[in-house]
């Protein structure tokens, strides 16, 4: 009789296998609820982490949301939906966004219309200069450094006939500097 006794008051240690079994869950989802602190895990004389069966039926049931749809909120979790959502009488919140795409669209224009001020600012001042007005200056060198260096052969070529390497090496030189002198000239015309 003293047996029967001690046996109905000890606690009945259960596995988390065995209390998803009762309550007709899977067991990984029993270990969710203990790793989330809703379910208490005591040890055995064994030392092994077990379920005291009442303690965690009750616990079970205190943790049990009925208001709540487990699958809709799984489904928004894996879209990556936020919690909050705008519900159909919530005319401010509406309103609210709205305001704020329109803010957000005022800012934008704002901006660029502040850059464009800034480079008309520029432009008077003179440190921006149009593209189009670089690339004229830029091929009117070009093309003038290459007809200057083209027509340097044929210009020279009858000076040097009969002269020592000396002189001819002075002549070119001579030449190539009144090149470089013009095209300095016409670089300082733009």
């Amino acid at each position: 009789m003293n047996k029967q006794k001690r046996k109905s008051k000890q606690k009945e240690l259960i596995t988390q296998a065995e209390f998803a079994r009762r309550i007709g869950k899977q067991r990984s989802w029993v270990s969710t609820l203990v790793k989330k602190g809703k379910l208490t895990v005591v040890k055995d004389e064994r030392g092994r982490k077990r379920l005291d069966f009442d303690r965690a039926m009750a616990e079970y049931k205190g943790s049990v949301d009925y208001n709540r749809d487990p699958q809709r909120e799984w489904g928004k979790k894996q879209r990556g939906e936020e919690e909050e959502e705008l519900k159909y009488g919530d005319i401010k919140c509406a309103d609210d966004m709205i305001g704020k795409e329109t803010q957000r669209s005022k800012l934008i224009r704002e901006t660029y219309e502040a850059r464009l001020k800034e480079m008309e600012y520029k432009e008077t001042l003179g440190e921006l200069v149009h593209i189009g007005e670089i690339e004229e200056v830029n091929n009117r060198i070009a093309t003038s450094i290459r007809t200057l260096l083209l027509a340097m052969p044929s210009k020279i070529a009858p000076q040097l006939e009969g002269l020592s390497i000396a002189k001819i090496q002075r002549r070119l030189e001579d030449e190539i500097n009144d090149i470089l002198t013009e095209l300095n000239q016409l670089g300082g015309k733009s």
